[in-house]
C-alpha cells in the first residue's frame, strides 16, 4: 500500500513538471522573427547610441505560447554608423539590447538581422542607393549583455550597407526587419539583470 502512494506521488510530480514545462515559452534559436522598425534611420542624421524601436509582428516557427511574442518590444540602438562619401558606401550598423513583453518582463534579446523589406514603395533614382532585401550583411556589434548562464547574450545585431559608392540611404519607418535568434531566450525566466 505503502509502495503504491509512493509511486502515485511520482507520477503526479512527473505530471506537474511537464505540465511547468509545457507552460513556460521559449523563443527559440533558429526561429525567424519579423518586426516593424518604429523610427526612420538615415546615415547622414543617425548617430551612434541612437534608440532602435521595433514591434514583433510575427515568428516562425510558432513555439508552444507565441502569443505573448506579438506586439512585444524589441530595443537596440545605433551601434555604427558612416555617412556615404566617394569612395565609401554609407553603412548602418545595430546592436540589440533587449526584448520587453506585455506584461513588462525584458530579457536580452540575441538575434541577428537576416533581411529587410521597406513598407513603401521607392522611385528607381532612390532605389539606386537605399537597401532593399537582401542587402544587410550581419556583424556581431557593440556591448553584450551578460546572462545569468555565463557568456554574453545580446547586442548581435546586423549591418546595413549603401548599394553603391557616394550615396547615402534612409531606413523608412514601418519597414519590416527579419530577424533569425541565434541562442533560445526563455521567456518563463526573469531578465539575469533583474535577479
Amino acid at each position: 500500500m505503502r509502495q503504491r502512494s509512493w509511486i502515485a506521488a511520482l507520477i503526479a510530480l512527473a505530471f506537474s513538471l511537464s505540465l511547468g514545462a509545457v507552460a513556460r515559452a521559449d523563443l527559440a534559436a533558429g526561429a525567424d522573427v519579423y518586426a516593424t522598425l518604429q523610427q526612420t534611420l538615415d546615415t547622414k542624421t543617425s548617430k551612434v547610441g541612437d534608440p532602435v524601436l521595433m514591434t514583433i509582428t510575427s515568428i516562425s516557427p510558432l513555439g508552444p505560447d507565441s502569443s505573448q511574442l506579438s506586439g512585444a518590444t524589441i530595443r537596440g540602438h545605433v551601434a555604427q554608423v558612416f555617412s556615404a562619401t566617394p569612395t565609401r558606401k554609407a553603412y548602418l550598423g545595430i546592436a540589440f539590447d533587449t526584448l520587453t513583453l506585455a506584461d513588462g518582463r525584458t530579457f536580452p534579446y540575441p538575434a541577428k538581422i537576416v533581411a529587410l523589406r521597406k513598407k513603401r514603395s521607392v522611385n528607381y533614382a532612390q532605389a539606386a542607393g537605399e537597401v532593399l532585401t537582401g542587402m544587410i550583411v550581419g556583424n556581431i556589434l557593440g556591448k553584450s549583455v551578460g546572462s545569468g548562464a555565463g557568456g554574453a547574450v545580446g547586442a548581435i545585431g546586423g549591418g546595413v550597407y549603401a548599394s553603391q559608392m557616394a550615396v547615402n540611404f534612409k531606413i523608412p519607418q514601418n519597414s519590416v526587419v527579419k530577424m533569425t535568434m541565434i541562442d533560445a531566450v526563455p521567456l518563463g525566466a526573469p531578465h539575469p539583470q533583474q535577479t
